[in-house]
């Protein structure tokens, strides 16, 4: 069972404040936000969303997006810290207000998606992200008033497009920007770039977490000691930032590997397929035309299966019949392709050694079919 990214406190006015603050991940998680949409539709008239979230998984994010959708309360979302990814998609839920903070962050980008299976099934997995995209790309339309082409142009080109408050508002992704009395105040145990994103993801829970030494920040994010507090928001939401590029960098190289690996254990497997075909084939013509007997056949195929090239020279060369008559019968009439080297050795070595001088290829033939090896001539 998943920890649940979100709160959700009841306000005196008929509001409730749901706070979305961490990954979106786990059916459990919409599930839950369902339920307590549900508790409150009849006796609240409002939902304020207040965002803190880097993205997640687009079906979980498409499940929450749709219960909203479904409830009576009306909606407006309030980006705290950073919208990013699927957080940042689910602002974009139709006849929403949006307001953004000061010092907040929006980023869009395009999904992300990994799979494993044969190429068709990544292709089918490629078609579904592409289809869920699509739907994001209308909602934003839908919002900014741009057309899905504009959309798509604009900002689901490859990149991480991050914004800033200002040009959040300007491209219609807001409808205001919140500016608040509180300073911005920095904890001790603020030692790098994770901690920094925990910082933010406390900002509006000040009981779990104090705040005391600014410096720390400053240090854990490589920054100088005059850093203002802009400076220090905008590089730990770029840490942030780097870090869930890297990480679906890593699930799309990973897809990337399995598509690779699929097309060479596919090209392996039709090289072998052919290869075994090609000896076959060799074989089958080699004993029809009676340069071979069935019984050498098992041995010639270990040949194969240890030197190729060189026994497929070997068989394509073998003599026919005919330049075998002389050798292949005896005065008496004696059948003698079926002989090994050592049967020519103990029955006729001077037809052996004849051999040897004027049917070179069928000597090296035998004695390879012996002894595994080229003799010296």
């Amino acid at each position: 069972m998943s920890r649940k990214s979100y709160r959700v406190e009841a306000k005196k006015n008929k509001a409730i404040e749901v706070f979305l603050y961490g990954e979106i991940w786990g059916a459990y998680q919409a599930e839950q936000l369902g339920i307590e949409l549900k508790k409150y539709e009849n006796t609240h008239t409002l939902c304020k969303v207040r965002v803190n979230c880097p993205g997640g998984s687009v079906v979980d994010g498409i499940a929450m997006w749709n219960l909203m959708l479904s409830c009576e309360m009306k909606f407006e979302f309030w980006i705290d810290g950073i919208a990013a990814s699927m957080g940042a998609d689910l602002c974009m839920l139709p006849g929403a207000k949006v307001y953004c903070a000061k010092y907040a962050k929006v980023m869009l980008h395009r999904i992300s998606c990994g799979g494993e299976g044969s190429p068709d099934d990544l292709r089918r997995v490629a078609g579904m992200a592409e289809d869920f995209e699509n739907n994001i790309i209308e909602s934003v339309a839908n919002k900014t008033g741009l057309t899905e082409e504009k959309v798509r142009e604009k900002w689901f080109d490859g990149a991480d497009h991050w914004m800033n408050a200002d040009q959040a508002l300007a491209d219609g992704l807001i409808d205001g920007i919140v500016e608040g009395n509180e300073k911005l105040s920095v904890s001790e145990e603020i030692n790098n770039a994770q901690e920094a994103y925990t910082y933010f993801n406390n900002l509006l829970n000040p009981n779990e977490m104090e705040f005391k030494n600014k410096a720390k920040f400053v240090a854990a994010l490589g920054l100088g000691e005059t850093a203002s507090d802009e400076a220090v928001l905008e590089a730990a939401l770029k840490a942030v930032g780097e870090k869930n590029t890297l990480t679906a960098r890593v699930g799309t190289l990973e897809s990337e590997k399995a598509v690779l690996q699929a097309k060479v254990d596919a090209g392996e497997k039709k090289d072998k397929d052919d290869r075994e075909a090609t000896i076959k084939n060799l074989l089958d013509k080699a004993i029809e035309g009676k340069k071979l007997t069935a019984k050498m056949r098992e041995h010639y195929e270990n040949l194969f299966s240890k030197d190729f090239e060189s026994t497929k020279i070997i068989v394509e060369n073998l003599p026919s019949v005919q330049n075998l008559s002389n050798l292949t019968k005896g005065g008496g009439g004696e059948d003698r392709r079926g002989w090994t080297f050592k049967d020519w050795q103990k029955k006729d070595s001077k037809g052996l050694k004849n051999m040897k001088k004027d049917n070179p290829d069928s000597y090296k033939s035998l004695f390879k079919s012996q002894y595994d090896k080229d003799p010296e001539m």
